[in-house]
């Protein structure tokens, strides 16, 4: 059990480190395509295009990332007969007779141990 803890873990942790490498090399990315960006346009025209270009460019990207985060897709509504049961798979009535069943079992060998005085082990 515990081992399948640490491996939990290190697969999280493996997983983490790949993926925090993976925006640090993006990020990297963007900033000299930024700076790429910026001595094309400021060579064009002026360094004041260049720079509402570029914040316009941002400023676009985010809205756009913006309203695909507040988009909310519709949920398909699961019938109760696809939802997975807590019975076991039975019908809820057999589950309820079966633990009704086991009940009644456990109290008689529990009043048979009393009345003969045998531990409870």
């Amino acid at each position: 059990m515990i081992g399948n803890l640490k491996r939990a873990a290190g697969e999280t942790a493996r997983r983490t480190a790949i993926g925090t490498a993976g925006i640090v090399c993006a990020l990297t990315g963007l900033a000299f395509l930024t700076s790429a960006a910026w001595m094309a346009l400021s060579a064009l025209r002026d360094a004041q295009f260049a720079a509402l270009v570029i914040g316009l460019g941002y400023l676009g990207l985010g809205a756009i990332l913006l309203g695909f985060s507040a988009a909310r897709r519709p949920v398909p509504a699961r019938r109760i007969d696809d939802a997975p049961s807590a019975f076991g798979g039975n019908p809820p009535a057999v589950a309820l007779a079966a633990a009704f069943a086991e009940g009644l079992s456990a109290g008689a060998a529990a009043g048979k141990r009393r009345r003969t005085g045998a531990s409870a082990r």
